[in-house]
């Protein structure tokens, strides 16, 4: 019967009735282990494979059931053919077991074809014996040697000996419908028996290749035909050694021995053919190996060639060399062909302890032959178990001087052999040739090449992949070595990127490395020849200044980056204006290690950022004691939220022609239970970086609208509205507008009460989604405030795009309404931008009367300062309302209200 050689799944056929499946047939998946295989055109996953290995499965199922059917309804009713002798089961079983483990296996690539005698067995018992008792004694027999000798799974016993018993209950059929009704020794009958035997192969083939395409997707269509027609001529040879027999068993069972002859010179022959066509295959694969090595320049990938023609060869599923170094700086380099995965080309590795003990193991007695099976060497240091492999073949690679490296070959493919020593000596062989080709230099340009791939992954292990600067580990090695040297004068700049993570969540994260860039090559075009510059990562840059004289001159290449900085870029299409806090810390009167003078400059960067940003600040011992402060008032902070350790006071706004009360600023006071009153700006940026900025900011809304519904109203008099501070974190947040709709529906505060004041600054960027929550508060009635207005970064065109009903102006352009001419003219610009746009307009920071005078002129509605009143409890501001006070005096009415306290505006 024909063998099937499908790539992918190994198989054993015989040229009999007794063909089998060898391969990887799973009992847990029904999958075939290579089905992920990148040779495999079709599907590939493990849904994939789980769906063919349960096709396997039912056809499995399918098979037997369909054994049992013929076996019964078909086999059992068949007479055996009138014969002078009979022959019992217990001469067939034996037989049919030897024809099983006495076979011949004809193995290329990933295809194991078994060519066994059981022709004889079956032949001689279809004429000897009922069909029922042929076919059973053929179950028996085969099952003994499947099971015993190669130790079949249950899933390939049972689908092999289903189809043995299909495939020979066809030739039963077909025997005795051909041979029944003749001489039983005449050339008809013999030639009905020659037909039954190929038919049932034919059918044999046929449920194997189906079940191949179950589990693989795909048939080897090339490979079935190359070895169709050997394997048919051997089917007619050996069913001609069984007629011969059946003949003298007829007539002359004496005789029999003489078959004797034949038979074994078959089995000879089968034996001879298989072991000269490996050795013509081993022969050519060690003259094509030393060719390709010899004549190619790429040699890693002749290398990786000659390992996949090596796994062909073994018939292995993984075949590798380790090159070991030559020199000092060199790595230890792996390419390795695995039929499951990517080929690795010159891949670096580090040896473990298992491969170190496995290497000198192989270096005092190579060639090594492994197994995890208990056979040849066994695995006595466990470095198969330790790599995931099965059994496996090392060699050690020697050159003419040198040892070169490791040869592996790993993992036999199917069931039927293992390595054996013929394949060791092979191996051998190849190694021998392999080593001093590669010995004499073919490698070098590899190495060269990877030599240079070494130094660039040094480099990029110290460099920041975007800006091309030092890193951080890079930068810390570097302070270490100028510190080490003797007398040498060093500073450190570490320079922080003010509010840099808004330009880049308003221009993309593209836009935002674009930045990072332009401002690397700026700070590198203020330093001096020397000067290492480095990013830390994020916005945070840092400069070693090497061979400074005295603290000042750190100072001035801080302001040169600070300046340089400030200068606008253009990316994306926009301009964008950045500002950078620094600190300076140096080592030039003192003796520190190169962690603390990093740990100083860190600190004078934490002040520098918290003492305005946009500026820069010198290392001094007393910034220990200022960050240990900050870092306790943040500490504080969490159980201030938790305790409602604050309250809101309210400061009048007021329209400046008849100073009547319109609105209350509520500002924020925090009543700490040791420090006292603490001001907004001393802990506003802590609420904003613990994230604690929205929970507050909730609490600040709903108390000043709970307190705002119960303030009094006057007669003719619209209601006094409350405005209410909102920090750019809020309005970032996706139901911040639906948290004040709730406000207001739960304190009963109207909508037009409420005035919400964001401020110019930061509102610049992201300025999409802001808008758009302003506009929805909007359409509520809440009115909408711009705070600070003409202290931001964007343009007076940009006002426009903003929902804006209110502008505060800064108190800074109020106070200059009293200064010089110059000033009051760039004032009365501001404030007349803001009325010719026709919105309400608050001057803040109103002190004087003269001042005020100033606003009636400019046509300005609203004021709000000392000169109004300072800020007011709740009681003070609801009495102040009682009363419909509110003056430019402090009348001691006004005095009285505050209770004896005032306190500084926010």
């Amino acid at each position: 019967m024909p063998p099937l050689p499908i790539a992918l799944l190994p198989l054993g056929n015989s040229t009999g009735t007794a063909s089998s499946i060898e391969g990887d047939l799973n009992d847990d998946s029904g999958m075939a282990k290579e089905a992920e295989s990148p040779e495999s055109p079709g599907d590939s996953g493990p849904a994939t494979s789980s769906r063919r290995g349960h096709r396997v499965h039912l056809l499995t199922i399918v098979l037997v059931a369909t054994a049992i059917i013929l076996l019964v309804k078909v086999v059992a009713p068949l007479h055996g053919i009138p014969a002078p002798r009979q022959v019992p089961w217990w001469v067939l079983i034996p037989l049919f077991s030897a024809a099983e483990v006495f076979v011949v296996h004809i193995q290329f690539r990933r295809d194991a074809q078994s060519f066994s005698l059981s022709e004889l067995p079956l032949v001689v018992g279809f004429f000897f014996a009922p069909p029922l008792i042929v076919l059973l004694s053929m179950v028996a027999g085969t099952a003994i040697a499947l099971l015993v000798h190669r130790r079949q799974s249950p899933l390939k016993l049972a689908f092999n000996l289903a189809n043995f018993t299909v495939a020979n209950s066809v030739v039963a059929v077909l025997f005795m419908h051909l041979v029944d009704h003749h001489d039983a020794l005449s050339a008809i009958s013999f030639l009905g028996v020659l037909v039954a035997v190929l038919a049932g192969g034919v059918v044999q083939s046929f449920v194997i290749l189906t079940a191949i395409s179950f589990s693989e997707g795909r048939i080897d269509r090339v490979g079935i035909a190359s070895t169709f027609g050997f394997t048919q001529a051997a089917t007619v040879i050996n069913t001609c050694l069984a007629l011969i027999g059946v003949r003298i068993v007829w007539q002359n069972p004496s005789e029999l021995w003489l078959l004797a002859v034949p038979t074994v010179g078959v089995f000879i022959a089968y034996r001879f053919y298989v072991a000269e066509r490996e050795k013509r295959d081993q022969v050519d694969f060690l003259y094509q190996s030393s060719k390709q090595l010899q004549r190619t320049e790429a040699v890693d990938d002749a290398v990786a060639q000659l390992l996949t023609k090596s796994c062909e060869v073994f018939r292995a599923e993984r075949a590798e060399i380790t090159f070991l170094p030559t020199r000092e700086r060199d790595a230890v380099v792996r390419t390795a062909v695995d039929t499951e995965q990517t080929t690795q080309f010159m891949t670096p590795v580090i040896l473990d302890d298992a491969e170190l003990q496995f290497m000198s193991r192989l270096l005092l007695d190579s060639p090594l032959l492994l197994s995890t099976h208990g056979k040849t060497d066994g695995d006595p240091s466990g470095f198969l178990e330790h790599r995931g492999l099965r059994d496996a073949m090392a060699v050690v690679l020697r050159g003419e001087n040198n040892m070169v490296g490791t040869m592996l070959i790993a993992n036999r493919l199917g069931e039927v052999t293992g390595f054996d020593d013929e394949d060791l000596r092979l191996l051998e062989m190849l190694a021998n040739q392999t080593g001093v080709i590669l010995e004499r230099g073919r490698l070098q340009h590899s190495l060269s090449q990877l030599t240079v791939l070494q130094e660039q992954l040094r480099h990029e292990a110290s460099h920041d992949p975007l800006t091309g600067m030092a890193n951080r580990l890079l930068f810390g090695s570097r302070v270490e070595q100028a510190l080490a040297q003797s007398g040498q004068h060093v500073g450190v700049l570490f320079i922080d990127i003010d509010d840099f993570k808004t330009v880049n969540d308003s221009l993309g994260h593209a836009a935002g490395d674009e930045l990072l860039r332009a401002i690397a090559d700026r700070i590198g075009q203020c330093l001096r020849p020397g000067d290492v510059a480095a990013r830390l990562g994020g916005d945070e840059f840092s400069v070693l200044l090497i061979g400074i004289d005295e603290p000042a001159t750190a100072v001035r290449i801080a302001e040169r980056v600070i300046e340089a900085l400030r200068e606008p870029f253009i990316i994306a299409a926009e301009e964008v204006l950045t500002h950078a806090s620094i600190g300076i810390a140096t080592a030039i009167d003192t003796v520190c290690d190169g962690q603390e003078l990093l740990q100083n400059a860190d600190l004078a960067l934490y002040t520098a950022k918290s003492s305005g940003k946009s500026r820069w600040e010198l290392f001094e011992p007393a910034m220990y004691a200022a960050v240990q402060h900050r870092h306790r008032l943040k500490a504080d902070l969490y159980h201030a939220v938790e305790q409602v350790e604050f309250e809101l006071l309210y400061q009048p706004i007021v329209r400046v022609s008849t100073c009547e009360i319109v609105a209350a600023e509520a500002l924020l006071r925090w009543r700490h239970p040791t420090r006292g009153t603490v001001l907004p700006d001393d802990f506003i940026s802590l609420v904003e970086e613990t994230g604690l900025i929205t929970q507050l900011g909730a609490w600040v809304m709903r108390s000043a609208c709970e307190e705002a519904r119960d303030w009094p109203s006057v007669d003719g008099a619209a209601p006094v509205a409350v405005s209410v501070n909102v920090a750019v974190r809020q309005l970032r947040e996706p139901d911040f507008v639906d948290s004040v709709r709730e406000v207001l529906r739960d304190t009963g505060l109207d909508a037009r009460r409420l005035i919400v004041e964001v401020t110019e600054a930061d509102i610049v960027y992201d300025t999409e989604p802001i808008i758009g929550r302003l506009s929805e508060l909007r359409e509520m009635g809440v009115r909408i405030a711009l705070d600070d207005f003409g202290t931001g970064h964007s343009s007076l065109s940009r006002l426009r795009d903003f929902p804006v009903d209110v502008l505060k102006i800064d108190r800074s352009f109020t106070a200059s309404l009293c200064g010089p001419t110059t000033s009051i003219g760039f004032a009365h610009s501001v404030f007349n931008f803001g009325v010719g746009l026709g919105l309400s307009v608050i001057a803040e920071g109103v002190e004087t009367e003269e001042c005020l005078r100033e606003l009636g002129e400019l046509g300005c509605e609203l004021a709000q300062g000392y000169l109004f009143g300072h800020p007011l409890t709740p009681l003070a501001m609801r009495r102040l309302l009682d009363h419909n006070i509110a003056v430019p005096t402090p009348l001691p009415a006004l005095a009285a209200l505050s209770a004896g306290t005032t306190y500084p505006t926010r």
